[in-house]
């Protein structure tokens, strides 16, 4: 991203910038254990969101881990609460900004990667970091 590192930690770990690009509704509590918690219908917070998700390592500005819950459609294969799949997200300064990893990983039963890979392809083209 052509954004320097500082402000694309903020894109990712606060709840109102996360809210510009990423859900309608954030919230995150950035701790270890804190919540990290995604509407994206606020009206019906109990389907489509990532309600009870927690942030499991926080290496700042670097790394992040925090539990998925995915969209309803994959609901039957990543949002059982004692399997629940992680996002890991990890930057790096480079010259052109900061460069932005993210792995998906935790999967138990089948594999829903490609149809989350339009998912991510679509918040990265909505990511506006000023």
């Amino acid at each position: 991203m052509k954004s320097n590192l500082e402000l694309v930690w903020k894109a990712w770990t606060e709840s109102d910038r996360l809210s510009e690009w990423f859900a309608p509704e954030v919230l995150v509590d950035l701790k270890k254990g804190g919540r990290h918690e995604l509407y994206f219908d606020p009206n019906h917070k109990q389907s489509m969101s990532t309600i009870g998700c927690k942030i499991l390592h926080i290496d700042a500005p670097y790394s992040l881990i925090f539990e998925w819950k995915g969209p309803n459609p994959f609901a039957e294969v990543m949002n059982d609460p004692a399997n629940l799949t992680q996002v890991e997200v990890k930057l790096k300064a480079v010259s052109i900004g900061t460069l932005v990893m993210l792995c998906h990983s935790g999967w138990t039963e089948s594999e829903p990667e490609a149809g989350m890979s339009k998912l991510g392809s679509r918040c990265f083209q909505v990511l506006r970091v000023s």
